[in-house]
C-alpha cells in the first residue's frame, strides 16, 4: 500500500473521530505546554537580569573590581563618607599584564551629585573619569561627536562626553558638541555626546544610563579632584568559561599587591555579572524543574492514554480491519495505518502545544509584569518528545491490529 493511500485513509479516520483524537492529544498539549511556559519562564528571569546588568555595567563578560572590601561599611564612591585609596591605574596595568584570560583593563573614579553647570542651567550629574577604552567596552554608542581618546587623557585635557540624559537636560535643540560646560567649578568642552539606550518593553534592551558625564580619567585625577586613586576596574575577560579561574587569580594578584596579609579583609570587591545572573536564576530553579518533571509525567501518562484509546479502537475497529484485510490489505498495510494515525494525532498535539506555548509566552506578560522568552530549542524538543511519545505509543496497538486475524476481524459476537 503506498503511502498516500496510507495518508488519505488516515486523516479520514482522525476526521471521523474528533472526540477520540482530542482525547488522545490533550494530555500531550498539557505537556508541552508545561515544560515550555516552565522554560520560557526561566529563561525570561534570566535574561532580564542580564538586561539589568547591561543597563549598570555595560558588560556581563566582565568582572569589576570596586574600591572597599567587607573591612568597610557605608558608601565606596569616591569623595563618599567611606573611601578606600588602594586601587590604582597600575593596578589595573598590572592586571592586564598578569593575570590569563584578560583582554582588556579599564578604569574610572565615580563622583555622584558632581555640580554642572551649561547653557544657562545647573544641576548634577554622576561624572565619571574614565580611560578611552571604558565607552567601548561598556559598549556605549556615540551619538554626536566623538569619544574621549589616549591624547586627550594623556594630556590632562579638558573635555568632556555627555550622557543622553545630561545632553537633553542641558542642551535641549541638540548642538551639545562643541559647547562649553563648567564640570566641579573647571571649564570643559563638550566633544560627543552618546546615544539614548532606553529599555524595551521586551526586556531585551539595555536601560536608560544617560544621566551620566565622562571625562579623561587623567584630568579627573589630577585637575579635578588631585588624587592617585579610582574606584572601580572593569575586566574584560576573553573567555567567560574560565571566569572562576580568573577571579583567583585577580583577587590573589591584588592583595599581594595590596600586601594583604592572610587572614585580613580585602579592600576591594569583585563583582561578576555572569555570576550574579545565575545565583539570581537559580533560585527559583528547583521549583522549575519539579515542574518541568511534572510535564514529563504529563507528556508519559499522556502516552499512555494514547495507547490505551489505540487498544481500544483496534477493538472497535475490528469490522473495518477485517475488510480491509478480505480485500487484499496486509498485514504491513494494518500497522502502517495504525501507526500512522498515533503519530499523526501526536505531532499534531505537540504542534497545537507549542502554538499554544508561544501566544501563553506574547499574552502572560500582557496581564502578569512577568517577562517570557521560549527559545526554539525548547520549542523544538517539546514537539520532538511528542512525536516520539506516539511512536512508541502507537506501535503496540497496531501491532494488535495487525496481528488480528480476517476471520477474527470480521466475526460479530452474538
Amino acid at each position: 500500500m503506498r503511502w498516500s493511500d496510507t495518508w488519505n485513509v488516515t486523516t479520514r479516520t482522525v476526521r471521523r473521530a474528533p472526540i477520540r483524537s482530542l482525547l488522545m492529544g490533550s494530555g500531550l498539549i498539557l505537556g508541552v505546554l508545561v515544560v515550555s511556559i516552565t522554560t520560557a519562564s526561566g529563561e525570561g528571569v534570566r535574561r532580564e537580569m542580564a538586561s539589568m546588568w547591561k543597563s549598570m555595567a555595560g558588560s556581563i563578560d566582565a568582572i569589576f573590581v570596586q574600591a572597599g572590601g567587607p573591612a568597610q561599611r557605608g558608601g565606596q564612591m569616591a569623595h563618599g563618607e567611606t573611601v578606600t585609596t588602594t586601587l590604582t591605574i597600575e593596578d589595573a596595568l598590572a592586571i592586564g599584564q598578569q593575570v590569563p584570560n584578560v583582554s582588556a583593563v579599564a578604569a574610572a573614579l565615580m563622583s555622584p551629585g558632581t555640580p554642572i553647570e551649561a547653557n544657562g542651567r545647573s544641576g548634577t550629574a554622576f561624572l565619571l573619569g574614565v580611560t578611552p577604552s571604558w565607552a567601548s567596552l561598556r559598549g556605549d554608542p556615540i551619538a554626536a561627536g566623538r569619544d574621549i581618546r589616549e591624547a586627550d587623557n594623556a594630556a590632562m585635557e579638558r573635555v568632556v562626553v555627555l550622557g543622553s540624559d545630561a545632553a537633553s537636560e542641558y542642551f535641549p535643540d541638540g548642538n551639545a558638541v562643541g559647547q562649553q560646560v563648567r564640570v566641579a567649578g573647571a571649564t570643559f568642552e563638550v566633544v560627543g555626546v552618546h546615544a539614548s539606550l532606553v529599555e524595551e518593553e521586551s526586556g531585551g534592551g539595555m536601560g536608560s544610563m544617560g544621566g551620566y558625564i565622562h571625562i579623561p580619567l587623567q584630568t579627573a585625577l589630577r585637575r579635578v579632584y588631585n588624587q592617585d586613586y579610582v574606584s572601580t576596574l572593569m575586566v574584560q575577560l576573553e573567555n567567560t568559561k574560565e571566569e572562576e579561574t580568573t577571579a583567583v587569580a585577580l583577587s590573589e594578584l591584588l592583595r599581594q599587591r595590596h600586601a594583604i596579609q592572610e587572614g585580613e579583609y580585602d579592600d576591594f570587591q569583585l563583582t561578576r555579572p555572569r555570576a550574579a545572573i545565575a545565583q539570581a536564576t537559580s533560585i527559583n530553579a528547583g521549583i522549575r524543574r519539579m515542574i518541568i518533571w511534572i510535564g514529563v509525567v504529563a507528556l508519559v501518562i499522556g502516552g499512555i492514554v494514547v495507547a490505551n484509546l489505540m487498544f481500544a479502537a483496534t477493538s472497535d475497529r475490528q469490522t473495518e480491519i477485517g475488510t480491509r484485510r478480505a480485500l487484499g490489505a496486509t498485514k504491513g498495510d494494518v500497522l502502517q495505518q495504525f501507526w500512522v494515525e498515533t503519530v499523526l494525532v501526536a505531532c499534531t498535539a505537540g504542534l497545537l502545544g507549542v502554538a499554544l506555548s508561544y501566544l501563553a509566552v506574547i499574552v502572560v506578560p500582557m496581564v502578569w509584569d512577568t517577562t517570557l522568552y521560549l527559545p526554539w530549542w525548547v520549542a523544538f524538543g517539546a514537539f520532538a518528545a511528542t512525536a516520539l511519545v506516539g511512536l512508541i505509543a502507537g506501535l503496540f496497538p497496531a501491532r494488535r491490529a495487525a496481528a488480528m486475524p480476517p476471520a477474527v476481524a470480521l466475526s460479530v459476537d452474538e
